[in-house]
């Protein structure tokens, strides 16, 4: 999702800038389009010989001609770059594991500054690991730089996402965009719009009476005890649960609005039973994930979790 989700918005890019390269999947999704330049810049030396063991997922995107790898720190990069890109997509770890700058107001504004004008980014957000006020900080801070913010939700953690103006797109244009990509998953055009948690309106009730993350003020780089509590996750997805935008703010002119209805209501289930999952209930997830499935029967992700789960804990024997 990091790297097809620019292009809903910015499906003629033709520039991009990944932030981390971790085992290439958004990388490869980048490529699979036809952009002419994709630069992807990392700082740790051995993920890129390591991307050949998940060639199968990642396309062997180390042997694309297309991609430019540059070793080194994504935001020093920026610093001596003047390359400017239609789509940057930014993956780096969690910001209280040595990339804290890469989540401050001057990174963002960097980033701003090397998008060209149509530009859109992309920038992960964890929900683990950070207390309810950092959560709020994190995403205050990149929607003070992209005042158009969305907030997406991908399974256990969230993607922000920056666009030039108001995010909306056309339901058909979504489905020819994640046609051409081929994904297993991703080519459910009804399940990549369900995964749309808060419009730019809804950001900003959400954040607006928390400070913002600085280099001088790094909030989100030191932590306490209390970040660290494996309720944080179960605590921010729940506070983006509360604001939750309708979907139809952003996706307009959705074909089959019952069938999109099914895919909201088996999500609410599927959302439960990850939260199960956080609190170690399993006997929970399972029946959650079965809501889900009884509700949603064509969302093939409910059922390949729910087959997951069933597999590892009732191995058949």
């Amino acid at each position: 999702m990091l790297g097809e989700l620019p292009f809903l918005f910015n499906p003629e890019a033709e520039t991009a800038l990944v932030i981390g390269f971790g085992i290439g999947i958004t990388s490869s999704t980048i490529a699979w389009h036809p952009v002419k330049r994709l630069d992807c810049v990392e700082i740790c030396p051995g993920v890129k010989p390591a991307a050949k063991y998940f060639a199968r997922f990642n396309r062997n995107i180390v042997h694309n001609p297309k991609v430019n790898f540059i070793a080194g720190d994504g935001r020093n990069y920026l610093l001596l770059t003047d390359k400017k890109y239609d789509i940057i997509s930014c993956d780096p770890t969690h910001p209280a594991l040595g990339c804290g700058s890469l989540y401050t107001l001057e990174f963002f504004r960097l980033c701003k500054a090397h998008l060209n004008q149509n530009g859109v980014i992309a920038q992960y957000l964890p929900l683990h690991k950070l207390s309810n006020e950092e959560f709020k900080t994190a995403i205050k801070t990149f929607a003070t730089v992209f005042p158009h913010t969305t907030i997406w939700l991908a399974h256990s953690h969230g993607i922000l996402l920056g666009t030039p103006k108001k995010a909306t797109i056309d339901f058909q244009k979504l489905k020819n965009v994640l046609f051409e990509l081929a994904d297993d998953i991703l080519n459910d055009p009804y399940l990549f719009a369900s995964s749309i948690m808060l419009d730019e309106d809804a950001v900003k009730e959400l954040t607006q009476a928390h400070p913002i993350n600085t280099d001088n003020r790094p909030y989100l780089e030191y932590f306490t005890p209390q970040s660290i509590i494996p309720e944080n996750w179960t605590t921010n997805l729940k506070s983006l649960i509360s604001l939750r935008s309708n979907p139809q703010n952003v996706i307009k002119n959705i074909e089959d609005s019952e069938k999109f209805f099914r895919y909201l209501r088996g999500q609410e289930y599927f959302l439960k039973g990850l939260i199960a999952q956080n609190r170690r209930d399993i006997k929970g997830v399972i029946h959650f994930f079965k809501k889900a499935l009884e509700v949603n029967p064509e969302n093939n992700e409910i059922e390949i979790f729910l087959h997951h789960i069933l597999s590892q804990y009732y191995p058949k024997k």
